[in-house]
C-alpha cells in the first residue's frame, strides 16, 4: 500500500504542475506587424524588452530577421535577429526575443543587410514563420 501512495503522490504533483504552470504571454499583434514590416523593408527597430526575469534591459537597436511560432500548439512568438547596438555592448549577436515580453518598439528609418548567418532551416524554426 505504501508503494502505491507514493505513485499517487507523484502522479498528483505531476498532474498539478502542468496545471499550475505559468501561461506563456499573449500574443502582441501590433509588434508582430511591427516587425515584420522592418524585416520587409530590412529597417532597424528600437526595442526595449523584459526578459524571463522581469528585468527590463533597456533600448537596444535590433536587425530582425523573422517572427516565428516558438512552440508547437502556436502560441509562443518569437523574433530571430541581429543586435546592432545594446547597453551592454553585445553587438553582432544573433538573438532570440519573445515578441510579447516586448516592452517598447519603434521602427528606424537605418537600413541594414541581414546576416548571413541566419538559416531558416535551424530547428528552433519548425513551427513556421509569421514572416
Amino acid at each position: 500500500m505504501n508503494g502505491f501512495m507514493r505513485w499517487i503522490g507523484a502522479f498528483r504533483r505531476r498532474i498539478c504542475s502542468r496545471a499550475a504552470a505559468v501561461p506563456t504571454s499573449p500574443r502582441n499583434l501590433e509588434w508582430e506587424v511591427i516587425l515584420c514590416a522592418a524585416i520587409r523593408d530590412n529597417v532597424l527597430v528600437a526595442l526595449r524588452y523584459r526578459n524571463a526575469s522581469g528585468r527590463d534591459v533597456g533600448f537596444q537597436y535590433f536587425g530582425p530577421s523573422a517572427v516565428y511560432y516558438g512552440n508547437e500548439r502556436l502560441e509562443k512568438v518569437m523574433v530571430s535577429g541581429d543586435i546592432f547596438f545594446h547597453p551592454d555592448d553585445v553587438v553582432g549577436k544573433l538573438s532570440t526575443f519573445e515578441v510579447a515580453r516586448i516592452v517598447e518598439l519603434r521602427p528606424t528609418e537605418i537600413t541594414f543587410q541581414p546576416d548571413r548567418r541566419f538559416d531558416r532551416t535551424f530547428p528552433k524554426y519548425r513551427h513556421g514563420f509569421i514572416c
